[in-house]
């Protein structure tokens, strides 16, 4: 399978540089789309956050340069038996092993394989063995030579690793300065949760973001406007130092269904989007809302909902962001986008 492919030929290299990847890329997922299809930056994007986000890989953009992490057996926060996922690279000859290993231990384990939604037709099947207990899977996990940490659910461990909004907010500088004079300025709106050429915010936010392109080398670069003082931030952080300056809340939470829902052009930071996809270790879905009673996310945005989030770990990234979290019924007021 194309997605399967993709990961086993990015395994066999290790690391390759950014155009290589996007090469390997066209030629595994695209090969079989239609001829209009093209392999642009927003699908790339989307795609290769995803596969960092599962701990698939880490890509280092200032080098250009993508490195796969090495396979890990890391602890998903489920209640009753214990479950561990696989991440990092894979082979076909690692899973062959991993089905051997766990053949052996038919009456204490079992591999599952769950194939992603078909909307993430290109992201790896989940790979995850359930056991009676942490010490079968270690067994299992040294056998294979596979790397493992089973101490704590790692979506928990990346949660308290990440930075806060608070930390962020301490570290921010304003300096008073004139606006940059680039073209193809953009203004994040509030109201419709994106970059937009016009500036529909309400006139008495003080607090605005702006993306300057810079005309050398097209770079995009961003700065948080406090009035005629502005602060350069990174571009996932500052959507939400925006949002709590504005006291917009836009995190949907399902405590039901123990699913979490982000604006789709809101997208969790690196770190925080590793814990809330490593939950589940299923890549998040997407749809859009169809209700007009969720404040501050109209209807028909693109939503992306994250599965088997527990209560305590979406608190912890609501914290991290200074959100609050919006509890609704995911099931009535989400449309899902076409499988």
């Amino acid at each position: 399978m194309s997605e399967s492919l993709l990961i086993y030929i990015l395994s066999s290299k290790g690391k390759v540089n950014i155009d290589q990847y996007n090469k390997i890329f066209s030629m595994t997922c695209l090969a079989s789309e239609s001829e209009d299809d093209d392999l642009d930056s927003y699908t790339l994007n989307q795609i290769s956050r995803l596969l960092e986000a599962l701990g698939f890989c880490e890509f280092d953009f200032d080098k250009r340069i993508l490195y796969m992490c090495q396979p890990f057996l890391v602890l998903l926060p489920t209640f009753g038996l214990p479950n561990a996922v696989l991440v990092g690279a894979r082979t076909p000859n690692l899973i062959k092993n991993l089905k051997i290993a766990v053949s052996k231990r038919r009456e204490t384990a079992q591999l599952i394989e769950i194939e992603q939604a078909r909307q993430n037709k290109n992201i790896p099947a989940l790979v995850k063995i359930e056991a009676i207990d942490t010490k079968t899977i270690s067994e299992i996990a040294n056998e294979c030579n596979i790397k493992h940490d089973l101490d704590q659910p790692v979506a928990w461990s990346l949660v308290n690793l990440s930075s806060s909004i608070l930390e962020l907010q301490q570290s921010l500088k304003f300096e008073k300065m004139p606006e940059l004079n680039w073209s193809g300025k953009r203004i994040f709106s509030i109201k419709k949760l994106s970059f937009s050429d016009h500036d529909d915010n309400n006139s008495t936010n003080l607090f605005k973001l702006l993306e300057y392109k810079n005309p050398v080398n097209q770079q995009k670069h961003y700065w948080l406007w406090n009035g005629d003082q502005a602060a350069q931030v990174t571009l996932d952080w500052g959507r939400y130092l925006l949002l709590k300056y504005n006291n917009a809340n836009v995190l949907l939470y399902d405590e039901k269904l123990s699913k979490m829902a982000v604006p789709f052009f809101v997208p969790l930071p690196n770190i925080l989007a590793k814990s809330a996809a490593l939950c589940s270790g299923l890549a998040p879905i997407q749809g859009k809302v169809d209700s007009n009673t969720i404040e501050k996310v109209q209807v028909n945005n693109l939503i992306n909902i994250y599965s088997d989030i527990p209560k305590p770990i979406v608190d912890k990234i609501a914290e991290k962001l200074g959100q609050e979290l919006i509890l609704i019924s995911l099931k009535n007021n989400i449309a899902k986008c076409k499988q």
